[in-house]
């Protein structure tokens, strides 16, 4: 219901201002002559869109899409579904996002693709562009749409899930190793140093060499503890500048490595939103967009607007029409395997794409998955050896003069 700003005056001149919801002006003039008054002007109010800042959790976030596709499918009616929502969600942040969007709904400024687009921390251009289309084919084909943006997420969150996984050893192994080196060095090794300069006796080179890194260590560590966190803070800043940002980007697609773990991982994600919106009945260029939106990597989506401009305009297929011109777009991006572009391609000829698009989210969402587990494994038993050697050369070190020693006295 609308909200309105009113200045009225009474019978004896007396002015007053009040602030109420009315279904329309006429009942506010009505309201305010029942105060023994008169209607001087007046103005709406805009809703004020809470939770604008808000960003939904992705676990939440799933729950929600599957909630209203659940009710869509059963024919209840959106504002009705989101009303319900609005006060029954168990998640705080969903139900301040829910508030600003019933309100949108409820006094049908917009419908519920633009009311959702007024919440981008919560709802990327991904998500929009596949509502809009699921509205354009009735309740059904929305609730189709829903359940489709859950599956997305809920596969986003396994992959997620899956890298944790493997980071979250090697992290605590890699954190360990660094106390432990630090404390031998920096405490250890200066208590040592005392007794190993009363022995007199010539120190090897690796005892010298140690020594060297403990004093340094003892004299330059807030410094380099410093220099490290400025690093950092300047990545951070490269990373939010654009141009540096597409160039880093850009490298990481190509490291031999990591490069293939984030390549695998992006073929997924792309090949799962262009599934969801070729099922809806989008666009080729539409559902190019979309999935640039969804991509975190800014060179991929540099490509894929530049592939989306580039079929709108027919240039891919101008010299080669028989070539299917979704697989051509993706292609010209330089950045999906060979093998993905194949099966899209064979999908695209044959009329099953839904069914190839699929096919290549699972496939490269699963090798992404044992390209991490392995490259994390190995990374966990590089690390451990590097601890142990350099343990053990910090002993051998310590070692060998008091031996020395020891032989002298004998």
């Amino acid at each position: 219901m609308p909200r309105y700003s009113a200045r009225c005056v009474t019978a004896a001149g007396q002015g007053f201002s009040l602030e109420m919801e009315a279904p329309s002006i006429d009942a506010l003039r009505q309201f305010v002559e029942r105060r023994q008054g008169f209607l001087v002007s007046q103005r709406e109010i805009p809703p004020r869109l809470a939770g604008r800042r808000t960003r939904i959790p992705a676990e939440a976030l799933a729950q929600l899409f599957n909630l209203l596709a659940l009710q869509l499918a059963c024919g209840v009616h959106t504002d009705q579904a989101i009303a319900k929502l609005r006060a029954e969600f168990p998640d705080r942040r969903v139900r301040l996002v829910l508030e600003g969007v019933h309100s949108q709904l409820s006094s049908a400024r917009a419908a519920l693709s633009a009311a959702l687009a007024l919440f981008p921390r919560s709802f990327p251009e991904g998500t929009i562009a596949a509502v809009r289309v699921g509205e354009q084919s009735g309740a059904t084909g929305l609730a189709e749409r829903f359940a489709d943006l859950r599956d997305q997420i809920r596969f986003r969150l396994k992959i997620r899930q899956a890298a944790v996984r493997a980071v979250a050893y090697p992290a605590f192994i890699l954190s360990f190793a660094a106390g432990v080196v630090g404390l031998l060095l920096v405490k250890l090794v200066p208590l040592v140093e005392e007794l190993l300069t009363s022995l007199h006796v010539p120190l090897p080179p690796v005892t010298r060499g140690i020594l060297t890194v403990s004093a340094f260590a003892r004299q330059h560590g807030v410094s380099l503890l410093a220099g490290t966190l400025l690093a950092l803070a300047a990545a951070h800043l490269l990373r939010s500048w654009p141009p540096s940002a597409l160039a880093l980007d850009r490298l990481l697609l190509r490291l031999p490595v990591a490069g293939s773990i984030f390549r695998a991982l992006v073929t997924a994600e792309i090949a799962k939103t262009y599934r969801a919106l070729y099922s809806a009945g989008a666009s080729a260029t539409d559902s190019l967009a979309a999935c640039a939106a969804v991509v975190p990597n800014r060179a991929l989506r540099v490509a894929l607007l530049r592939a989306r401009r580039a079929l709108e305009t027919g240039e891919l297929t101008a010299d080669k029409p028989d070539h299917p011109a979704i697989t051509e777009a993706l292609r010209s991006t330089g950045y999906l395997p060979e093998l993905a572009l194949t099966i899209i391609g064979t999908g695209e000829v044959s009329g099953g794409l839904a069914r190839a698009l699929d096919h290549v989210a699972e496939h490269y969402a699963q090798s992404a998955q044992e390209q991490i587990a392995v490259f994390f494994a190995l990374f966990d038993k590089l690390l451990m050896l590097v601890l142990i050697f350099t343990v053990g050369l910090v002993i051998l070190g310590i070692w060998q003069p008091i031996m020395t020693a020891a032989q002298n006295i004998h």
